[in-house]
């Protein structure tokens, strides 16, 4: 993400209900923050929140029901053998509307729903700087990621050999940007953000954050995102 979020549990109980209210209720309004923005989904923040409610505030209730700006959120309490598990649902957001104008070049291809009119990756990045310098930023971490004073060729070599898919969300303004197979954990946990050149790459408020996902590989024991 470009800024870190935190959230904020809303009720209208009783001042003399106190904490009660979190141990007997099982509805509860959520909203999502960056130092800067309100932002219309969190699922980590959703999920630790349901945390706080089951084991901090001894909530007993099975479900718990988040009434937030994408709708309601449900947060499942499971047992499985000794450990106690969170089973949460997010509403599907695909990532296949058309790029933010800073980031897309005027006549470049929008992408269609179906994904089917995607504009080409070199494209865009030889067409459009705010992208590549976005994505660089993004993904600056691994050796063979350029340097800030890289020249553009270089950037565009790097990004064509590292990534396989940029798409991006309107609803929640994120882009969604899938790395080529073979990255796995190791390379997704090299990554180091440059978040204020990523912040200058997009500007303004077109978009609150960036997905990085890449399949897992062997040994890897789940898909990192």
């Amino acid at each position: 993400m470009l800024l870190h979020c935190r959230c904020a549990l809303q009720l209208q109980p009783d001042a003399s209900q106190g904490s009660e209210v979190f141990q007997q209720q099982d509805t509860f309004k959520l909203r999502w923050f960056t130092p800067a923005i309100e932002v219309p989904l969190c699922g980590h923040a959703t999920l630790a929140s349901a945390a706080i409610v089951f084991s901090e505030c001894q909530n007993p209730a099975a479900t718990l029901h988040f009434q937030t700006l994408s709708g309601t959120l449900t947060v499942t309490k499971q047992q499985q053998s000794n450990k106690q598990l969170l089973q949460m649902s997010l509403p599907a957001s695909p990532a296949l509307d058309q790029l933010p104008s800073a980031l897309l070049p005027h006549g470049s291809i929008s992408i269609s729903r179906d994904g089917s009119k995607q504009p080409d990756l070199q494209q865009l990045l030889q067409n459009h700087t705010g992208l590549q310098e976005l994505l660089t930023a993004c993904l600056q971490g691994p050796p063979a990621a350029p340097a800030a004073d890289a020249s553009p060729a270089e950037a565009t070599q790097y990004l064509l050999s590292t990534v396989e898919h940029v798409g991006y969300c309107a609803a929640v303004k994120y882009l969604l940007v899938v790395l080529k197979g073979g990255t796995g954990r190791r390379g997704l946990e090299q990554l180091r953000p440059d978040f204020r050149r990523m912040a200058a790459a997009v500007g303004g408020d077109r978009m609150i954050g960036v997905i990085v996902t890449a399949a897992a590989e062997p040994g890897d024991q789940c898909v990192m995102s």
